[in-house]
């Protein structure tokens, strides 16, 4: 079974507040320190009594590390700004307050910090805490996308690809969802898939879509298992295989989206029992966690191959795990040595080619 990894990014939270942050020294020095005056002793101080080792959840003082916070804040502490304008933002351990969110938000972004000048975007988009802006908005987010920060990219690709706040322009949605895709971000990848099955700002191909959706689906972003279920059902790049459009929307409900193209229940009415025990099949082989998506590989799946003078028994436990079947090789064949390289082809093609390079063949 092939094992995917699955990178998480706190969409919408400061990645301040799961630094882990050491203290500075022991708890009193810490404490002396951050009250001499030392912002970052400070934050630390703020981060230990929130999140410090062996701080009991129940035991936890948000109100004394807000006020470390906000004094650490005050003295021009960047992660501390960050840390007061989510707080606000979300009525963390105080009350919501969007326009004390931005404010702090503000001073951090005029230090030049992408994240800070994202969130800052975000609320001049809503309109929260401040006057709604989606010229302003869309001028934050390139910057923070300029510099790198993967929601940022997204978001902007977005913006250009709705026309929110700057001119339609599919060409640079295209541009900036790739850039975010590339920093393993699911919902640009999901974005991408949209984006290429639409044929907008990019040469349209259900294949290259299917690809898109496959990756977001195994990054456990639920509208991207929904999109290959429905590509699945539907045949929609040639892949048509109802029992695997059972596995995506049976993983996809277990993440609780609240939006769905269809329920398991409406698609096992249009599923043969056979496919509906296959598709349970597939899912009681499976295995998601928290950090890893654990699966087999559907039929018809894409699959790259690139193996040079490779016995076939060394890659025989391989396909096996890719083709969630037994594969036994006739004992007579010796160590026939294999070479093939292909790039996104069916699974049961780049067997077949694998097969072929070595004058070999198949049978049941």
């Amino acid at each position: 079974m092939k094992r995917y990894v699955v990178f998480l990014l706190g969409l919408g939270f400061s990645s301040a507040a799961f630094a882990g942050v050491a203290p500075a020294g022991p708890a009193a020095e810490l404490r002396r320190a951050a009250e001499r005056g030392e912002p970052q002793a400070q934050y630390d101080l703020a981060m230990e009594l929130l999140y410090g080792e062996g701080v009991d959840p129940a035991s936890r003082d948000s109100a004394a590390a807000l006020a470390w916070f906000r004094r650490a804040a005050e003295a021009g502490h960047l992660e501390a700004q960050k840390m007061l304008g989510e707080r606000y933002a979300l009525g963390m351990g105080v009350e919501k307050d969007p326009a004390e969110s931005v404010r702090w938000y503000r001073r951090a972004a005029e230090k030049g910090d992408a994240e800070a000048s994202y969130h800052l975007a975000e609320s001049f988009e809503s309109g929260q805490g401040v006057a709604k802006d989606t010229g302003e908005a869309a001028r934050l987010t390139r910057l923070a996308a300029e510099k790198g920060w993967s929601p940022a990219q997204n978001r902007l690709g977005e913006m250009f690809a709705n026309g929110t706040g700057v001119a339609r322009d599919d060409v640079e949605a295209v541009r900036w969802l790739k850039a975010a895709h590339e920093k393993h971000h699911p919902v640009a990848t999901f974005n991408l898939g949209e984006m290429t099955r639409l044929g907008r700002g990019v040469t349209q191909s259900d294949v290259y879509a299917n690809l898109y959706y496959e990756t977001a689906a195994d990054q456990a972003y639920p509208p991207g298992m929904q999109r290959i279920a429905e590509s699945y059902q539907l045949g929609r790049g040639g892949r048509k295989d109802p029992a695997c459009a059972y596995f995506w929307i049976a993983l996809s409900a277990r993440e609780e989206w609240p939006f769905t193209l269809v329920t398991l229940e409406e698609l096992e009415k249009k599923m043969s029992p056979a496919d509906v025990a296959e598709g349970k099949r597939l899912l009681a082989r499976t295995q998601v966690e928290r950090l890893t998506v654990s699966r087999p590989f559907c039929p018809g799946e894409p699959l790259s191959l690139s193996l040079k003078q490779i016995a076939l028994a060394d890659v025989l436990p391989t396909l096996e795990a890719i083709a969630g079947f037994e594969i036994v090789a006739d004992p007579g064949l010796g160590a026939t040595p294999l070479r093939v390289q292909v790039e996104d082809l069916p699974w049961g093609d780049a067997f077949a080619a694998l097969l072929k390079s070595g004058g070999l063949g198949m049978e049941r």
